[in-house]
């Protein structure tokens, strides 16, 4: 979700979208590897992992554009699998998607929007809120 959400947001989105899957992808690589597989099938096992993961992204992609019923399907499909959850259950996953997928936008939005924020630069500025806040109240007062 994170690499299709960047999608179309400028050269600096396209940029941490590429970092984001390439960091995936040599983490899945360097798994792999740990837990003994050969050189020769690590190749062959990302491919599949890669293939299962666009599959996934576009299922998620055109789910969250037509609404909360594909949303669903996806989810019963893609998380739950061989296993029958209930309707409620299914209803708090996609609900739970969604949140986390409009937070993540509305940060990456104000992270391009207004620059990335720092510990220092958020002190910084409520500093310059809190002596503007008391120079007005010093001049009315």
């Amino acid at each position: 979700m994170p690499c299709s959400t960047l999608e179309g947001k400028g050269a600096d989105a396209d940029a941490l979208s590429q970092a984001v899957y390439d960091a995936m992808f040599a983490d899945l690589d360097g798994s792999l590897r740990e837990l003994g597989v050969a050189d020769l099938g690590v190749g062959r096992r990302i491919k599949t992992m890669t293939e299962a993961l666009n599959g996934r992204i576009q299922a998620y992609d055109g789910a969250f554009a037509t609404g909360t019923p594909a949303l669903e399907q996806a989810i019963r499909r893609n998380v739950y699998g061989t296993m029958t959850p209930s309707d409620a259950q299914v209803r708090w996953t996609a609900g739970y998607l969604s949140g986390i997928r409009a937070v993540f936008v509305a940060r990456l939005v104000r992270g391009f929007v207004h620059g990335p924020r720092t510990v220092a630069g958020a002190r910084a500025a409520r500093a310059e809120r809190l002596k503007s806040a008391l120079e007005s109240m010093n001049a009315t007062g």
